[in-house]
């Protein structure tokens, strides 16, 4: 039986019969008791075998190889894969800042285009450019900014390498 189930018996027992002084609630309380300790024995001798089992040099330098085998292995694993990350890493790393540099580059060409059609025509004075979308990419911490979307913080970084956490905003 459990030993949770039999103690909680027990309990509700002792609550239940607690001004029952008859032989019939003594014996049925000293019958759990028994069965509490019989089982808390029978845990302790199997607790201390295993002790001695685990304890065993046989046991434990197979242990120890195979954590050193399991420890060799990842590493392999790990090597093995390293500079493929890497070369990840580096290229969205230019991937995102050549996505900036286009994103810049598209706004400069409306600038480009509008001071050209209006040099065409003799205008180019008192030019009224189109308030285009402004990203703040140093803004990365308040949450109403648009560089928490498009930029890079020092927080999100810290957390990608330290939890290997990454937090989709938007």
């Amino acid at each position: 039986m459990n030993l949770v189930k039999l103690q909680g018996e027990l309990s509700k027992h002792q609550v239940d019969s607690a001004l029952d002084v008859t032989d019939e609630a003594l014996s049925k309380e000293v019958s759990l008791k028994q069965e509490i300790m019989q089982l808390e024995l029978t845990i302790a001798g199997l607790n201390d075998r295993l002790a001695r089992v685990n304890v065993a040099p046989e046991v434990a330098s197979l242990a120890v190889e195979a954590v050193d085998l399991a420890r060799k292995e990842a590493v392999e694993e790990y090597q093995a894969k390293e500079q493929a990350l890497l070369d990840h890493i580096e290229n969205a790393k230019f991937t995102y800042l050549n996505a900036i540099v286009a994103f810049r580059n598209g706004q400069k060409e409306v600038a480009e285009k509008i001071r050209e059609a209006a040099n065409q025509v003799g205008r180019s004075n008192n030019l009224d450019f189109p308030n285009l979308r402004e990203i703040h990419w140093g803004y990365t911490t308040h949450p109403e900014a648009d560089g928490i979307l498009y930029g890079l913080s020092n927080h999100e970084i810290s957390q990608a390498i330290n939890h290997g956490i990454v937090t989709k905003r938007g």
